[in-house]
């Protein structure tokens, strides 16, 4: 009897399949030729890394291994239900396959319409979202809600902003990545059930390059702005696709390898300036920290005076 699998996506249960994270029809791209000339599939234990809470009361990181995962990139997949992969995860696959071939194939622009860039931003998030159930719940970004949205309707998020661009350097021919944070207002109200809300993601695929920002929740007017989008994409090759997307050419220039790598190293540097200190800390020392935020503290100074106690 086929093993069966409670599907991330759908809800339902069903004949577990395997869905490749980064999509199985890009393999025959030069760029993941060379990645995967002489591997067999090799897999390699990967610590997982949640924030836990040591007998002292006081919050700490902990690791422990979680299975075995694919050395590879492009051999990483998760579990979903055959009626999701073979029904509308399929179908997206041949769409965006069907858009993005002719400029992998000739190199030539495309002209792709509001739908076609709604039709990547949905790829790209379905992408993400994958990646996202290979790690530990807690780092996952994304709601059983928004699961459900993007199997349900195939509809873009509408808490995210996605932005498309091109590039030749080595970093924009296979890769994807979603970097998760918790954000609120003081300790979260369930503790170390509380699962990140906001980050960000990036898809790499045969030169094109695709960036996305995912706000908390109900985040207040003017966040995003503020907070979520990086210097590398106001810069005029590049073109927010989500939301309102508008009928372009892509590509419409060349990224620059240092705006490529600026735009990479974003969301590390973006934790590292908000993050408020945790590791360390009970329960009153963040309330306290996050008191001392809200009244003026820099979150560096604040992880600087606690990383001098320990």
């Amino acid at each position: 009897m086929p093993r069966q699998v409670e599907c991330p996506f759908c809800g339902q249960n069903g004949v577990r399949t395997k869905e490749h994270v980064w999509a199985q029809w890009l393999h025959d791209n030069q760029g993941a030729k060379a990645l995967l000339h002489g591997t067999h599939g090799e897999r390699i234990p990967k610590p997982t890394d949640v924030l836990g809470r040591g007998g002292d009361g006081r919050y700490v990181i902990q690791s422990s291994p979680a299975g075995q995962y694919a050395k590879w990139l492009p051999n990483l997949t998760v579990d979903v239900c055959g009626d999701c992969n073979n029904g509308w995860m399929s179908v997206l696959e041949s769409q965006a396959k069907d858009l993005l071939e002719p400029l992998f194939r000739t190199g030539r622009p495309i002209r792709l319409t509001a739908t076609n860039l709604t039709t990547l931003t949905v790829w790209a998030t379905k992408s993400w979202m994958a990646y996202a159930l290979a790690g530990p719940q807690q780092r996952n970004p994304f709601t059983l809600s928004e699961y459900r949205q993007i199997a349900d309707s195939q509809s873009p998020l509408g808490r995210s902003m996605v932005w498309l661009m091109h590039s030749q350097d080595d970093q924009a021919h296979v890769g994807i990545g979603v970097s998760p944070g918790l954000l609120t207002m003081g300790v979260p109200p369930n503790g170390l059930d509380a699962q990140d809300n906001s980050g960000f993601g990036y898809l790499a695929a045969n030169t094109l390059v695709m960036f996305m920002s995912l706000l908390p929740p109900g985040a207040p007017d003017g966040i995003a702005e503020r907070l979520f989008i990086p210097q590398s994409v106001t810069i005029r090759t590049v073109r927010r696709i989500w939301p309102a997307p508008r009928p372009q050419y892509f590509p419409l220039g060349e990224l620059p390898p240092a705006a490529l790598a600026a735009l990479l190293q974003y969301p590390e540097l973006f934790w590292e300036n908000l993050g408020l200190p945790t590791v360390g800390l009970t329960e009153d020392d963040a309330q306290q920290a996050m008191q001392r935020f809200l009244d003026g503290a820099s979150p560096t100074a604040l992880r600087e005076e606690w990383e001098r106690k320990f």
